[in-house]
């Protein structure tokens, strides 16, 4: 498994328009897939809470730090952009975590719930 944590420990900003369910969201991503690799399990949970100014979101977990998102999407779908990061949240709340660098892609499969 290619370690992401350096790459992830950044803050980005991005201009994109804001749409998609509000936050905040719980996630839990139980499959990790790496390009030309078979899928192995995960136990990686993340938070997604708004942000200053209102097109953005914090995306927050142990493992990264936090990250300074651009919400983007529209109607039951939420999506979450950063520079080589794409998170898409579903409306039966399936979700995709697309991580992008020089070494290639990782891709992680969960569920994400909007936190009372």
């Amino acid at each position: 498994m290619r370690a992401h944590a350096g790459f992830l420990s950044v803050a980005f900003t991005a201009a994109l328009p804001a749409a998609g369910p509000a936050e905040p969201w719980t996630c839990a991503f139980t499959a990790l897939c790496e390009m030309d690799a078979a899928c192995d399990a995960s136990n990686w949970d993340v938070s997604i809470f708004a942000a200053e100014p209102e097109a953005q979101a914090l995306f927050s977990s142990l493992r990264t730090g936090d990250i300074l998102l651009a919400r983007m999407g529209s109607g039951d779908i939420a999506g979450y952009a950063a520079p080589g990061l794409l998170l898409t949240i579903e409306a039966d709340s399936a979700t995709r975590l697309s991580l992008h660098d020089e070494a290639g892609a990782s891709t992680y499969f969960g569920t994400c719930e909007v936190s009372p």
